[in-house]
Formats: C-alpha cells, structure tokens, sequence
C-alpha cells in the first residue's frame, strides 16, 4: 500500500474516535458523546463541590476571628465567657480540619476513580466462611 490510497481517511482520519459507516461523513458514536457529556457534569460537580467547601472553611474562618476578638475583649475574671469561648473556637478548629480531610478525601478519590476506573474503589464482599 505504499503510496497507495489512505485506506483512514474516512471518519476525518480518526477512526478510533469516529464513525464514517457510508464515506459521507463523520460523526462521533452516541455511546461517546454521551460519555463526554458525563464527563463535563462530573467535572462541574467536582468543581461546585470544592467551592462550596471553601466558602465552609470561609465561613468558619470569619466566625472564629469574630470569637477571637470577643475573647480578646472579654474580661479577664469572667472565667465562664472565656471557658464558653475558648471552647467554640476549639469546636471551629476542629470543624475546619475534618471538613480539610473530608475535601482530601474527596480529591482522593476522584482521583483514584479518573486514574484506575471507578470499579478499583468498590469494596469486595465476597467474605468466605
């Protein structure tokens, strides 16, 4: 075939991607469209998530300066405010770091899903006796 006829060029030279059944022209398979569109879903869904988790950490952020400055101003021998807010800023702080592994754990495994295929996370329950 050398020099011959370009047996690809049907399906605009990509006939792993396309399909060209009648030589007129290509198209892309249902079957990949749909999986490029739920693709694109899957990434705004991820993108939304990781957002919306900021604004959490966000939020908690500004309610723990605010507790901040109120301990900051509250009287030195008013031991029960203090205690009270110490305390919510010690909740705030813990709050913050499970919502950080819980965004890890998140990316984590959106990444394991993009790199081994969704089946590799899915846990075996064929327990024998």
């Amino acid at each position: 075939m050398s020099g011959g006829v370009n047996l690809y060029t049907y399906a605009n030279a990509n006939p792993i991607n396309w399909v060209d059944p009648n030589g007129q022209f290509a198209w892309i398979p249902v079957f990949t469209l749909i999986g490029e569109i739920a693709g694109g879903l899957g990434a705004i869904d991820f993108l939304s998530a990781r957002y919306y988790e900021y604004e959490i950490y966000k939020m908690l952020e500004d309610q723990k300066k605010f507790l901040e400055k109120l301990l900051q101003e509250t009287d030195p021998q008013d031991c029960e405010r203090r205690k009270f807010l110490e305390d919510a800023i010690k909740d705030i702080v813990l709050q913050q770091a499970q919502l950080g592994l819980l965004s890890g754990a998140n990316l984590l495994g959106e990444v394991t899903t993009i790199v081994t295929g969704p089946d590799f996370i899915q846990p075996r329950m064929d327990f024998k006796k």
